[in-house]
């Protein structure tokens, strides 16, 4: 790793943008690039890819440390979890504002014409199952659950053909 993180700092040293743009700021290349952007005084956006929750927060989550020049949150509750998060670093905490305010969040579409777009049967239900990921930042989401709460799902759907499903 230590190779890869000389070589990309090279790289971001050579190009030296004006501007960093990252969805985190605490895995070891983006980490990097926030750290560099700092020392040059650049200024490093992190769009946070995600709300945090306190659930089994210790403290010792590395999405806590914060590298970042400016971070672009959500809304009020994200912007609070930053902001008990950043401790002596210079950041700038920006609310952008929260999806449910975008107009592509309230579009009015017609279930009919939604379903048959998907190729779905109109007359069944359906049951949409979206997955997650392991959360291998901390080791609290070091586990397989998320696998296996998949591959429980795909033998439900094998059991349920009175039932239609999207997986993601």
């Amino acid at each position: 790793k230590v190779a890869d993180l000389t070589l990309f700092a090279e790289v971001v040293n050579s190009t030296n943008p004006d501007t960093i743009l990252l969805h985190n700021d605490v895995e070891p290349l983006t980490r990097a690039a926030a750290q560099w952007g700092r020392h040059n005084h650049k200024p490093v956006f992190h769009i946070p890819h995600a709300n945090y929750q306190e659930i089994e927060n210790s403290g010792s989550d590395i999405h806590s440390i914060i590298t970042s020049t400016h971070i672009l949150s959500s809304g009020s509750y994200q912007s609070a979890w930053y902001t008990k998060r950043r401790n002596d670093v210079e950041c700038k905490i920006i609310e952008t504002g929260l999806p449910q305010f975008d107009e592509w969040a309230n579009l009015s579409l017609d279930p009919v014409q939604s379903r048959q777009s998907l190729g779905l049967d109109l007359d069944k239900p359906v049951i949409t199952y979206a997955s997650s990921w392991r959360q291998n930042t901390n080791l609290l989401g070091m586990h397989d659950g998320v696998e296996d709460s998949y591959l429980a799902i795909l033998e439900v759907a094998k059991q349920m053909s009175d039932v239609q499903f999207i997986i993601k």
